[in-house]
This record gives structure tokens, C-alpha cells and sequence, in this order.
């Protein structure tokens, strides 16, 4: 039969719109070509808490111009309200309790002053919002639904892309493509036995932006960090009875300080979110690479070349290292230290 005629088959069987025009036969065969968009969105860190079974975990809350929060689970405004009266987000931690930052240090608090409670914490985020949309428009409402399927992937109704902190250097600067960056946390001195708890916005080109303190610092390069570190100016332990200062939540004093990462460490960290940024091998990469070549040779020289890469990752990131939370890093500990 004529190709052309098997074609005008085909299409015989599509019916005609409005305008006479042939319109596209819904067909609901598989496999099907879909396509799906992308929205770039500007957000804020918020300092906040998670409490989880009592566990109180002081976290960065993402807050979207469309109302979204990432609660550990992505929320509208309205569904936002429950998370906030079941107490799971949370704007205070009880006394005696505990709290910790991850990578950072985990305290006990002696005793406490929290700016805001159950009662109003929503109205805060709320005001959150409106820094990036005064008028409250467009905001995002789930309706109580909260996935659907594109292709072949449940995707979440909330998520757009995942988050990314970027540096904004002037009202003008409005691009999301520039000054992609991974923000880490330090305990800031702003006097003796004072601190703040500290953002480190680490960016690509080797520039710390550090704010939740009195004034925003912007730092050229990592390497001006370290008379800081030397002076005691940023640090992860601090004294018992020090104060910790959180910007936009509260404070608390700390009864004891039940473990903390190592301050030099924690610079060994920045400097392997800068070369993660650019491409470049981390100090974890390294390890891992240095792992797969032990394995394919298990000779003693790649054995001491694993155990150099290893203890180079800073100690609160070795778990990590091979992306496995049920082993850890126990595999390489296990060939590295099999006589100690």
C-alpha cells in the first residue's frame, strides 16, 4: 500500500477543533514523550529547629518567595502550621535539653531565651516570605497533594531543583548561574564568653561571606581565615557557661559541650567545598580513589597510601567518605588499622 495513504489513515482518525484544525489524539499507550520545566526560585536560610522525638537539632530552614519550607520535608504556608503546633519545627529547645549543630558541636543548655514561640513562630516565617514577595503572590498551595509521577519518577508537587546558596554582591546582580557556594557553620567570639552562631557561605572563587553575626564579613580568600582560627575569633568549642547567640531564633548558655568537630579540621572542610566547587579532588575523593586502587592492589605501599588519603578528610566527614550510612567508613578503617 501507498506510504501516503497508510499515513492519511492515521491521521483520519483525529477529530477536527474550533478553528478546523486537526488537534492531537490523547493517547494513553506506553511509552509516552513527556517534558517537564524548571522554576528558579530566591529563598532564605532561617535559623531554626528540628525536634525529632526530642532530639533538637539547630538547622538552616529554607524559605521560598512561593511559601515553600524545607522542614525536612517541603511544605506550603498552610501545612506549615501543623508542623509548627505538633512541634516538629520548632523556635525553642528546653532547658537541660540538648541541641547540636551537625559538623559543628552538639551542647547541653543550662538555660535559655528563645524570641519566639508556638503561638507566632508561623507569623515569622510569614514575615520571611515577604522580604522576597511583599505582596504575597503566586504563593504555592498544595491542596494536600504532594507528589505526582512524571514519566517514570515520583517527583515531589514542591520541589523545583534542589537548594543552592548563591552570593548576591549588588541590587543589580540578579543572576542564579554566579557565585554558586555551600554554606558550613562556626562558633563566631563577639566578646568573652560570648558567641554567635556563625554562617560561612564558602563560594567558588575562594571568598567566605560570613553573616549571623553583629555585621556581615565578606572574606577574600580561606587563607585569611586562619588568624581567626589562631586567635580564638572563630572557633567549635567554647568554655562551659559561654552564651550562644542565634541569629533571628534565641540564645542559650551552654552547661557543657558534649562533642565537637576540630577547629583545624573544620578549615580543611572549606577548602575541600572550594575544590568540589571548582571540579577539583576533595580530601574525600582522594580516600576514595586511594580505596579502589588498594582493592585492585592490595600491596602494603597502597595500603599506607590509603591510611595518608584517610586521615587527611577531616574526622567529623570520614563517615562519609564512601557514601555507605549502614558501613560507614568502616571498610577502609578495617584494612588501614587491622593491627592496631
Amino acid at each position: 500500500m501507498n506510504k501516503l495513504f497508510i499515513l492519511m489513515g492515521l491521521m483520519g482518525s483525529l477529530p477536527d477543533d474550533a478553528s478546523g484544525q486537526q488537534a492531537q489524539r490523547n493517547d494513553n499507550s506506553y511509552p509516552q514523550a513527556v517534558i517537564s520545566r524548571m522554576r528558579i526560585l530566591e529563598g532564605r536560610y532561617v535559623n531554626s529547629i528540628i525536634n525529632n522525638g526530642g532530639i533538637y537539632s539547630l538547622i538552616d530552614l529554607p524559605v521560598y518567595e512561593d511559601g515553600v519550607v524545607n522542614c525536612w520535608d517541603k511544605v506550603d504556608l498552610e501545612e506549615l502550621k501543623a508542623k509548627i503546633s505538633k512541634g516538629w519545627l520548632s523556635p525553642t529547645a528546653p532547658d537541660k535539653g540538648k541541641i547540636s549543630c551537625i559538623h559543628l558541636a552538639g551542647w547541653e543548655i543550662a538555660r535559655s531565651k528563645w524570641y519566639y514561640t508556638k503561638e507566632n513562630y508561623h507569623d515569622f516565617i510569614v514575615s520571611v516570605v515577604k522580604t522576597m514577595n511583599p505582596t504575597l503572590s503566586n504563593l504555592y498551595y498544595s491542596n494536600g497533594i504532594t507528589a505526582k509521577v512524571i514519566g517514570n519518577v515520583n517527583y515531589s508537587t514542591l520541589s523545583y531543583s534542589g537548594e543552592q546558596l548563591i552570593r548576591k554582591d549588588s541590587e543589580k546582580n540578579i543572576s542564579f548561574k554566579d557565585y554558586k557556594g555551600k554554606r558550613e557553620h562556626y562558633l563566631y567570639k563577639k566578646s568573652d564568653g560570648v558567641y554567635w552562631l556563625a554562617n560561612f557561605n564558602v563560594y567558588a572563587d575562594g571568598s567566605v561571606l560570613i553573616d549571623g553575626i553583629d555585621k556581615s564579613i565578606k572574606i577574600d580568600k580561606v587563607q585569611e581565615l586562619e588568624p581567626l582560627i589562631q586567635h580564638g575569633i572563630i572557633a567549635t568549642k567554647v568554655p562551659d557557661n559561654s552564651t550562644i547567640i542565634i541569629k533571628d531564633l534565641g540564645e542559650f548558655v551552654v552547661a557543657k559541650t558534649l562533642y565537637s568537630a576540630d577547629v583545624k579540621d573544620k578549615f580543611v572542610e572549606i577548602g575541600d567545598i572550594v575544590s568540589s566547587l571548582n571540579g577539583r579532588p576533595t580530601t574525600s575523593g582522594d580516600c576514595v580513589n586511594a580505596f579502589n586502587e588498594y582493592n585492585k592492589q592490595p600491596t602494603k605501599e597502597n595500603k599506607a597510601k590509603l591510611k595518608v588519603a584517610y586521615e587527611r578528610i577531616p574526622k567529623h566527614l570520614r563517615v562519609y567518605v564512601l557514601g555507605d550510612m549502614d558501613a560507614k567508613d568502616w571498610p577502609i578503617r578495617k584494612v588501614i588499622y587491622e593491627n592496631e
